[in-house]
């Protein structure tokens, strides 16, 4: 009996320590795999081509009345550590408004997260116009980011991301914004990428108030990333919860709920930007395919 017993405790604590070993070796590869950098890589794509319409949306929506004047813009400067052009400052002329904004990474070395938007330096220059009150439905507004100047993003864990194209902008409710990229590109150290998304973000705290701070946010739609040069086996997108994003200090530079698909010629993935289902501003999500999950803690 007690030879029976000994045999049963030793095959049992066997099987425990095979289980175990397997179980590292999972998490060991998932944290290796290859195929997991095209999620981390989409991360932090999907992080700057946002960035650009953050700063515009702030400042389109806080000169909605009348247009901008040279004190809002001083004030706006300072939030965003930018410098600034009037190009058009009033929709009284019946052409809305213009004005460019100009960033040098060295401006937002003393991050604050009451005057900023992100914790990673950037650089680049940014063209808006907006044809009439940004609050009014049908209003629309455009960003123009060029190749010889394009807007760029330091990651330190990643890289340099740089981003140039046309993003467009219309109320189609109160609460309510499409935003459409249109020859958007998008470019790292190692890949380069047509960038294609239609999506919509309705406010759910905070439309009828000037800039972003204190307003929350949620995501919805679709795109596709797509390598320069190809055509053929894009990465395709589709959010299938709403991406949620509060603009409070410490927390606009994440998504606090929210999840979507991303599908590569290879592979197809899960990412959840709310994994513990705790809403808490953190970068942390965990990406899972059909095989092995990664918690990741990405921009």
């Amino acid at each position: 009996m007690l030879n029976s017993l000994r045999h049963l405790k030793l095959a049992l604590a066997t099987l425990i320590c095979v289980v175990g070993l397997f179980s590292c070796q999972r998490i060991n590869h998932s944290n290796e795999a290859e195929d997991f950098e095209d999620a981390k890589e989409f991360l932090y794509f999907q992080h700057t081509s946002w960035i650009a319409v953050q700063f515009a949306e702030h400042i389109n929506s806080t000169g909605s009345t009348l247009g901008l004047n040279v004190q809002m813009m001083d004030s706006l400067s300072k939030q965003l550590k930018s410098t600034y052009l009037i190009i058009d400052s009033s929709y009284l002329d019946n052409n809305g408004i213009e004005y460019e904004l100009a960033f040098n990474k060295q401006n937002s070395g003393n991050y604050s997260p009451f005057e900023n938007f992100t914790p990673y330096q950037f650089e680049g220059k940014l063209n808006i116009t907006v044809d009439q009150n940004y609050r009014e439905i049908n209003s629309k507004s455009e960003i123009n980011i060029s190749e010889s100047n394009p807007l760029i993003v330091e990651y330190p864990n990643f890289g340099r991301v740089k981003v140039y194209g046309t993003i467009e902008l219309e109320r189609i409710s109160a609460p309510s914004i499409r935003v459409k990229y249109k020859d958007f590109k998008i470019v790292s150290e190692d890949d380069s990428y047509h960038w294609d998304a239609d999506l919509e973000y309705s406010w759910l705290k905070g439309f009828d108030t000037d800039g972003l701070w204190n307003d929350q946010i949620q995501f919805k739609g679709n795109g596709k990333l797509v390598e320069l040069g190809e055509k053929e086996d894009p990465s395709e997108f589709q959010i299938l919860s709403p991406l949620t994003k509060s603009f409070e200090p410490g927390c606009s530079d994440y998504f606090q709920m929210g999840s979507l698909l991303l599908s590569t010629k290879e592979d197809k993935f899960n990412i959840d930007f709310d994994p513990f289902k705790n809403g808490s501003c953190s970068s942390l999500v965990r990406i899972t395919n059909e095989k092995v999950e990664l918690e990741f803690t990405g921009p």
